[in-house]
C-alpha cells in the first residue's frame, strides 16, 4: 500500500491549478478539497479542469463535505438537506475525479447510541443507492 501525503485545502477556483502545481513541486501526492463551509466549486467545467490538472500532476483528490451534515437529526428536513449536500459533493467529485468524500455523519442529538447508529446507517445506505444510480462513477 502506498501512503500519499498532501494538504487539506485547495484554495479558490482561480488558484486551484497553480496550488496543485505548487503541491506537485513540493512532492505532495494528495489534496483534500475542503468544502467544509460550503461547496465552492460550482461549475462542471471548473471541476473538470481542476481534476484534469490533478491527474496530470499525479495528485489524488478527495473531498471533505460541509460540516453542517447531520444524518441523525430529529428534523427530517435537515436529514434530507444533509443527503443533498453529500450527493452534491459526489457530483462535483465525479468531475474532479476525486476518490473519496469524507463527512461527519451526525451526533447523538438525544438518541441512544444504537438508535443513532441505525438512523445514520439507514441514511448512508439511501445515499449510496442514489449515488450508484445517478453517479455510478462517483467517489465512495
Amino acid at each position: 500500500m502506498t501512503i500519499k501525503f498532501g494538504p487539506a485545502g485547495l484554495g479558490g477556483v482561480k488558484d486551484a491549478i497553480s496550488n496543485l502545481e505548487m503541491y506537485h513541486e513540493l512532492g505532495l501526492k494528495a489534496c483534500e478539497i475542503a468544502f467544509t463551509y460550503g461547496i465552492y466549486i460550482k461549475k462542471k467545467e471548473d471541476a473538470l479542469k481542476i481534476g484534469k490538472a490533478a491527474k496530470k500532476l499525479g495528485i489524488k483528490l478527495s473531498i471533505h463535505a460541509p460540516y453542517w451534515i447531520n444524518l441523525n437529526s430529529k428534523d427530517k428536513g435537515k436529514i434530507e438537506k444533509s443527503k443533498e449536500r453529500i450527493l452534491q459533493c459526489c457530483e462535483i467529485g465525479t468531475y474532479l475525479n476525486a476518490s473519496k468524500v469524507v463527512f461527519h455523519s451526525g451526533y447523538y442529538n438525544g438518541f441512544e447510541k444504537e438508535k443513532s447508529y441505525e438512523n445514520i446507517k439507514k441514511a448512508i445506505l439511501e445515499i449510496q443507492k442514489i449515488r450508484k444510480e445517478i453517479y455510478p462513477k462517483a467517489c465512495s
